[in-house]
């Protein structure tokens, strides 16, 4: 499977952006609001917002870090990430790997639940056990790299544990979860940004 991954990973990654021909899905629920609560190493909050069953997504994420604060919203769309960092007022775009592969494998079968767990399988995941927590019956998943440490419950992180070897450790545990939510589509409006040959950007004056 490590090498399935590898050959699809590398077949997409031929251009910076892979036209999708059909529809796919991320996750089993067409829309939904994901609320985080970061403790540990880290101090704040992870906010997902997603439709099209995943098609488009986003990710805000706003923390502090060793008293340093952070906060930076991502607009995901295909296999892209388009970051807006609202501290510094600039952004950059990244080919999200993670996405890409899941994309090609629900080509390849259209079980998303499957799907992330035969990522999980081929990035050093084991399924270790199970347990219950806020409500859901979740399946615990341990990595080696990187450390972490997932309780998933069918497609969605109900919580996990991270950080490296000898560090203090970081905590995401779900706070809320409303699936089939309706999502206002503004909240999928990327801002108006000009990005340079290495994908970094400022936004547009006005």
């Amino acid at each position: 499977m490590k090498y399935i991954l590898f050959l699809i990973t590398m077949t997409l990654m031929s251009s910076s952006l892979f036209a999708y021909e059909k529809e796919y899905k991320l996750f089993p629920d067409k829309s939904g609001v994901l609320i985080y609560e970061i403790t540990g190493a880290k101090e704040g909050k992870v906010e997902i917002k997603f439709d099209d069953y995943g098609q488009k997504m986003t990710l805000l994420s706003e923390f502090d870090f060793n008293g340093t604060p952070n906060k930076s919203k991502s607009y995901v769309e295909g296999d892209t990430s388009f970051v807006y960092d609202y501290i510094r007022e600039e952004g950059y775009k990244f080919v999200y790997v993670d996405i890409m592969q899941l994309i090609a494998l629900y080509y390849l079968n259209d079980d998303p639940a499957k799907n992330l767990r035969d990522q999980y399988g081929a990035k050093t995941g084991t399924m270790v056990g199970k347990e219950k927590i806020k409500g859901k019956n979740c399946e615990i998943w341990e990595f080696t790299l990187p450390a972490k440490k997932i309780w998933l419950w069918k497609t969605y992180r109900i919580k996990q544990v991270y950080g490296a070897e000898g560090f203090s450790l970081t905590t995401e545990t779900i706070k809320k979860i409303k699936l089939n939510a309706k999502i206002p589509k503004q909240e999928f409006i990327k801002p108006d940004m000009i990005y340079d040959e290495l994908n970094f950007a400022k936004p547009r004056s006005n």
